[in-house]
């Protein structure tokens, strides 16, 4: 007969069965969900079997006797190896549940964009191979793939800097959201170019809607950094199975049709096999632009600048040209965008300041002293090499107070004022002047004109051109003539074509000219001609 004392200790015994039950239930819904430490549970219900067999040896061999001291330490012990196997499998429960979810977050992170949460190029190309699979034998024509790349972010990006770059890439994956249904795929598949997967079981007209709908989610204008920044897209297409039936084809023909629509202003364009030799044109160019740079292939022509009150060249602006043995002369629009985005554009800027440098040096031995000006971009100011390389040139040649003016977009300089202006000053202090070019068309008004550390404003020649028909054309040059002069300026205005543009400009105190009405770009002889003739361009102001 069991005595008060054998339940007590059966009961003990039982509540340690317990725990270890409890502890053996919740490891096993632990290890079940992480299927790659399931063999770790099976060696934990091996341990747990033992400890329970343990127990009911001991209940069996309790009722047959009275308890004594001994088995009161062998319940202890038994008790208390079950609650440290409970908290043991707490414990690898823990760490097992904290693995499985760095593993599911390495997971999500190896096939996601880490900055806009996007699928990635991987899992694009993946999921595209998967569905091309499955439409090839239920509706194989019920598949686009559109590749999209922004137009202008590079700039945006240079300017305002990589922090509001990625706010503006982040922007913009909303509304590319927004723009497309749920059972369509978004991904960014690197830099500013993105792409999508449709599912056109709806019909064609679905494809056409779409791209609409991409196009004017981009329309407005996003504000980054208490700026508007305006940004355009390119649109390709490409579809399955007439442009390619693998992820592989599909996306390098939808890109090819994406380049295209770049190249043409056009939003969308979609495949066809024209443009598989564009591709290999491209590449090519691309290869002989970068044999040009490094074997003189290019030339530089100088393009007189005019003053409006003395008649004569002031001045003369440093444009390049490409002498293309295909081609042509090719103007610096045509291979520019090229160079800018594959890398290239430092590489042109610090070739464009060895020629200018050169000819400067020319001119000095020669006892002419005309100032000279070139473009740089945004890029080379953001350049930590552009200041030596600037001021080791202008050693090597001996040119203390060089004539040179660099001519930046207001865009460059306002967007990220304080590290581009430090540069701008540093430049200055060598003797070299900076100039706004394309006045205007940035992101800026008058009111920063006084805020910019330049000595100069070129007023864009999209105003001038039509300032004859446009009254407000013509109210925003007067005004920014004025305006300028008030705040110690000098203006130029650009693309002058006419006697009565040029007449206008006079009048309003226009400071210099320069457009194909008075020169066209030169040869530096035929440049170093007429300043040998001391060739007048005008009739000065107030000449009869």
């Amino acid at each position: 007969m069991l005595t008060t004392l054998n339940a007590v200790v059966i009961a003990v015994v039982f509540v340690g069965i317990i725990v270890l039950s409890v502890s053996l239930y919740q490891g096993h819904n632990t290890y079940r969900r992480a299927s790659e430490h399931f063999q770790a549970w099976w060696i934990l219900l091996v341990l747990h079997g033992l400890f329970i067999v343990g127990y009911l040896a001991f209940v069996i061999s309790i009722v047959q006797k009275k308890p004594d001291a001994s088995d009161f330490i062998v319940v202890g012990l038994l008790v208390g190896g079950s609650y440290f196997v409970w908290i043991v499998n707490k414990l690898g429960q823990s760490v097992i549940t904290e693995l499985t979810r760095v593993a599911a977050l390495e997971r999500h992170r190896a096939i996601h964009d880490d900055l806009t949460n996007l699928p990635n190029r991987a899992f694009f190309t993946q999921y595209l191979d998967q569905q091309i699979r499955r439409h090839k034998v239920s509706q194989p024509q019920q598949l686009a793939v559109l590749m999209m790349d922004m137009d202008r972010f590079k700039m945006i990006n240079d300017t305002m800097g990589h922090y509001y770059g990625d706010i503006l890439l982040q922007e913009i994956a909303l509304r590319l959201h927004r723009a497309i249904r749920k059972t369509d795929m978004l991904a960014r598949l690197g830099g500013d170019e993105f792409g999508v997967l449709l599912d056109l079981s709806e019909g064609p007209r679905h494809l056409e809607k779409i791209c609409q709908h991409i196009v004017e989610a981009l329309e407005q204008p996003f504000a980054v950094g208490g700026r508007a920044a305006d940004v355009g897209i390119s649109i390709g297409v490409a579809w399955c199975p007439d442009h390619g039936i693998s992820s592989t084809k599909l996306m390098k023909h939808a890109k090819s049709a994406m380049y295209e629509a770049k190249k043409t202003t056009i939003d969308t364009v979609v495949y066809h096999q024209g443009l598989d030799s564009h591709d290999l044109d491209r590449l090519h160019i691309l290869n002989e632009l970068c044999d040009a740079i490094d074997h003189d292939g290019l030339v530089v022509h100088f393009q007189p600048q005019v003053d409006l009150k003395k008649g004569v060249i002031c001045s003369a602006e440093a444009l390049i040209r490409w002498p293309h043995p295909r081609f042509g002369l090719l103007s610096p629009d045509e291979f520019i965008p090229m160079a800018e985005q594959n890398g290239l554009i430092n590489r042109l800027s610090y070739w464009v300041l060895d020629i200018v440098m050169d000819q400067l040096k020319r001119w000095q031995k020669s006892g002419i002293h005309l100032p000279l000006s070139t473009n740089i971009s945004a890029t080379d100011l953001q350049d930590n090499k552009f200041v030596d390389y600037v001021m080791e040139g202008l050693s090597a040649r001996s040119l203390q107070k060089p004539k040179l003016t660099l001519e930046i977009t207001e865009s460059a300089v306002i967007s990220r004022h304080v590290e581009v202006q430090n540069v701008i000053k540093r430049l200055q202090k060598l003797g070299l002047k900076f100039a706004i070019d394309d006045f205007g068309t940035g992101y800026s008004s008058l009111q920063y004109i006084k805020k910019l550390p330049v000595e100069e404003i070129k007023i864009d020649k999209s105003f001038v051109l039509n300032m004859t028909k446009d009254n407000n054309d013509a109210m925003i040059i007067r005004s920014t003539i004025d305006l300028a002069h008030k705040l110690g300026r000098k203006v130029t205005a650009e693309g002058v074509e006419s006697s009565e543009v040029l007449q206008l400009l006079s009048s309003w105190s226009c400071d210099r000219a320069q457009g194909f009405y008075l020169a066209q770009p030169l040869p530096i002889e035929d440049l170093n001609q007429a300043l040998h003739e001391n060739r007048s361009f005008i009739t000065p102001v107030g000449a009869k």
